[in-house]
């Protein structure tokens, strides 16, 4: 359940938005992720994010707050959420009241 749960998630992600990494890799991301291959959908989304793509940054905040396939690390799923949320504008202060 958590992985089908997961693989929405990260699908909507994707569709939602453009992405540094092309296509395919995203794809075969989330491909990865619905046959349970945690770890190849880590590799292949990693690269995107350490690029400051926030689709795949979110997606493997996602991958290590649930520890999906990974050891469940919150540093580690902060590290990518943080970066994501503020492109998005939704993690920082806008300065406004």
């Amino acid at each position: 359940m958590l992985k089908r749960v997961l693989a929405a998630f990260v699908l909507a992600a994707l569709l939602a938005g453009s992405a540094v990494a092309g296509p395919w890799e995203e794809v075969d991301a989330v491909a990865a992720l619905v046959r349970g291959d945690h770890a190849k959908a880590v590799r292949l989304w990693r690269p995107a994010a350490e690029e400051g793509n926030a689709e795949a940054q979110s997606s493997l905040g996602v991958t290590y707050a649930t520890g999906g396939g990974v050891p469940l690390d919150i540093v580690l799923a902060h590290m990518w959420f943080n970066p994501s949320a503020a492109q998005s504008g939704e993690g920082g202060h806008s300065g406004r009241a």
